[in-house]
């Protein structure tokens, strides 16, 4: 048995008998375990002046009724 078709063999023996929504629910927990990554800080060149004024906008157009 080839290295690839024991693992593969390995992965189905471990789904064997599960459900899908039992599967997502499994990786959804285990990737929200794991946390974000902080994302790299944008260029105060060009970048962050158009950001500023696109949140600012967003902010200004966005009404909450009830």
């Amino acid at each position: 048995m080839s290295r690839r078709s024991s693992r593969r063999q390995k992965l189905i023996d471990s789904l064997t008998g599960k459900t899908f929504h039992e599967l997502v629910q499994n990786g959804t927990k285990k990737i929200a375990s794991m946390g974000t990554v902080a994302a790299a800080p944008a260029g105060a060149a060009a970048g962050a002046p158009a950001k500023a004024e696109a949140v600012k906008e967003a902010s200004s157009e966005t009404t909450i009724e009830q």
